[in-house]
């Protein structure tokens, strides 16, 4: 399991553009990959669930990575996350 946060330094929080990137990058993976913020968990393959999670400006997302791929999925979100959100 790979698991990292992020603290969400776009003012616009995490929004469907930036919800739909991470959701793209996901589907590439064939590893479980979960994000939570604020108490709630989702699947990070699901737009809608991503932009469910209502993340801020300032909030802090966990990102989970479970599977085969894992490692390969959780080294390209850290440095995504960082270029969109």
């Amino acid at each position: 399991m790979v698991r990292f946060t992020y603290t969400i330094s776009d003012i616009q929080g995490l929004h469907a553009r930036n919800a739909l990137q991470l959701a793209r990058a996901a589907e590439d993976y064939k590893c479980r990959i979960r994000v939570s913020c604020r108490e709630k968990d989702v699947d990070g393959k699901q737009v809608l669930s991503l932009m469910e999670l209502g993340g801020r400006c300032g909030d802090i997302l966990t990102f989970t990575m479970e599977g085969a791929d894992e490692a390969e999925a959780g080294a390209y979100f850290k440095a995504l996350v960082k270029e969109v959100l």
